[in-house]
């Protein structure tokens, strides 16, 4: 994964996303790599709430989401990308599917998404704010 690459970083946080344990670390600890300090970052299920900042979202994830293991796919043909080349700020939005593949009866969500990501001081992409709500 190339971080100053914005569609790199997207695939990289979906990898590690539905895999928590990515690269042998404690649960989400690959994907917090990829977050801005200041991020937000909305739930899909109700009541979808949003956590704010990193410090919020990390615990949010390793304790609420890990054990329900949330799956997300993004659907390209369906993805918009701006700023991937050019300027501070990147946006990556479109459709994909969401789902708790450890909750019974939880149905698999068509979803909407927006991701904004900001540079870091050394040119790399990071995840600012994150969003997907269900269609």
């Amino acid at each position: 994964m190339n971080p100053t690459v914005l569609t790199d970083v997207f695939q990289e946080a979906i990898e590690c996303f539905n895999d928590p344990s990515r690269h042998g670390r404690p649960p989400y600890d690959a994907l917090g790599d990829l977050l801005h300090i200041d991020i937000e970052m909305g739930e899909v299920d109700g009541p979808q709430n949003v956590h704010v900042p990193k410090t919020n979202v990390l615990p949010y994830l390793k304790n609420k989401q890990a054990p329900l293991l949330p799956q997300f796919h993004q659907d390209t043909s369906q993805r918009y990308v701006a700023g991937q080349n050019r300027g501070k700020r990147g946006v990556i939005a479109g459709i994909g599917t969401y789902q708790d593949s450890k909750a019974q009866n939880k149905p698999t969500y068509q979803v909407v998404y927006t991701f904004i990501f900001e540079r870091d001081n050394n040119n790399n992409w990071l995840i600012k704010r994150g969003f997907a709500v269900p269609l």
